[in-house]
């Protein structure tokens, strides 16, 4: 380009030192933005280990939880199978229960019939010892008299 009418001239010598100057300018903003943009990412690498760190941990205790909670199912019975057994214990202890009262009930019977024997036994006993009392008053009476 030629320089126009009237402008003062162009320093060439300027117009590239400038140039160049520019340049190593951009360069150095350039390297630190790439300097900035390293820094960045290595932060970032660094604090997504650490979540995934957490995380795992978090995943070990959950697991952990899971397995205590697998040993719980089998080490506890269920509500139905001990409602089950409950019943059948409540059924043999009815069952128990209703042979003892028959028992009783029978003994009952036995002790009613056996004392009603043994009480016509005491008063077949004691009315011979009162006619023996009496046939001995009798008996002695006349001693008494003379």
């Amino acid at each position: 380009m030629a320089p126009e009418a009237g402008s003062p001239p162009i320093n060439q010598d300027l117009l590239l030192a400038l140039i160049k100057s520019l340049d190593e300018k951009v360069g150095l903003l350039i390297n630190a933005q790439k300097e900035g943009v390293k820094t960045a990412m290595d932060a970032a690498e660094k604090a997504v280990a650490k979540a995934e760190h957490a995380a795992d941990k978090r995943f070990e205790a959950l697991n952990e939880l899971r397995g205590m909670a697998a040993d719980w199912r089998t080490e506890f019975a269920r509500q139905s199978t001990v409602d089950l057994q409950v019943k059948g214990l409540t059924d043999k202890i009815d069952e128990v229960r209703n042979q003892m009262n028959a028992v009783v009930i029978k003994t009952s019977e036995s002790a009613a019939r056996g004392s009603g024997r043994n009480d016509i036994w005491g008063y077949i006993v004691g009315g011979a010892g009162l006619m023996v009392a009496v046939a001995s008053l009798f008996a002695l009476l006349p001693k008494l008299g003379h």
